[in-house]
């Protein structure tokens, strides 16, 4: 075929390449529905921090029974929260693919929500999304579901495959605490 030769067109052909572009489409977006990401990667800031009230966060413990859950509940302006992030962050992906739940609660002002809660957890490589309460009163939101907490920070609770909270700290903890807790649990 010479360089300026032209191709001869098929009717059918034109019809063909239309169906396979849309079969291939078709395969694409069925996938995307798929979470395909790998599990030690962190989450997007897209969905990093979602702003949520305590009635969800209950609802959160709610929808975790049959798995255990690990709540955290801390603040950017806690130097113990701020101490203990990488250790939370070393559980939660050393234990990828257990029947673990994580749940990250920041107790920070919502309003600094982008210029200092955002940052904090994108400077930390958190692999996990951070929700934000839309409330001042963590200690009365929290009583609902059978834990007796100050309001304090940093403030962790183990809850059962159950739903029943079976252990708590108020302060910093590290990854061994939440290993010994959580095993037996498992």
């Amino acid at each position: 075929m010479t360089p300026n030769a032209t191709l001869e067109r098929k009717p059918g052909l034109s019809l063909i390449r239309a169906a396979l572009c849309l079969l291939a489409a078709v395969g694409l977006s069925a996938s995307c529905g798929v979470r395909q990401e790998a599990p030690d990667a962190p989450a997007t800031p897209a969905h990093l921090i979602k702003l949520v009230s305590m009635t969800r966060i209950e609802t959160l413990v709610e929808e975790s029974r049959g798995r255990v859950l690990v709540v955290n509940f801390w603040a950017t302006f806690c130097p113990p929260c701020v101490d203990e992030m990488p250790e939370l962050a070393s559980f939660v992906t050393n234990h990828v693919g257990e029947d673990i739940e994580f749940l990250s609660v920041s107790s920070d002002i919502p309003s600094t929500r982008d210029t200092l809660v955002l940052p904090f957890v994108l400077e930390q490589n958190l692999p996990f999304p951070v929700y934000m309460l839309g409330t001042d009163n963590r200690a009365q939101a929290l009583s609902h579901m059978e834990i007796e907490w100050d309001g304090g920070l940093p403030a962790t609770f183990i809850f059962n495959r159950e739903g029943r909270p079976v252990h708590s700290w108020l302060g910093p903890v590290n990854e061994q605490i939440l290993v010994a807790a959580v095993g037996p649990l498992l």
